[in-house]
């Protein structure tokens, strides 16, 4: 019984400390051009490394 008390408790707690993040494109953009050297985003085929 407190096996299912503590999932129950465990469960809620992780809903509740999780928010939805909104992602910021701007930033995500600039982090990319790191990337794009090697990756495309769209397409099934890369450059050199594996699909994102």
């Amino acid at each position: 019984m407190k096996n299912y008390v503590f999932a129950a408790v465990a469960a809620a707690g992780l809903m509740i400390a999780t928010p939805a993040i909104a992602g910021d494109v701007a930033s995500g953009e600039k982090v990319f051009r790191k990337c794009k050297a090697c990756h495309y985003v769209d397409q099934e085929k890369n450059k050199t490394g594996p699909h994102l």
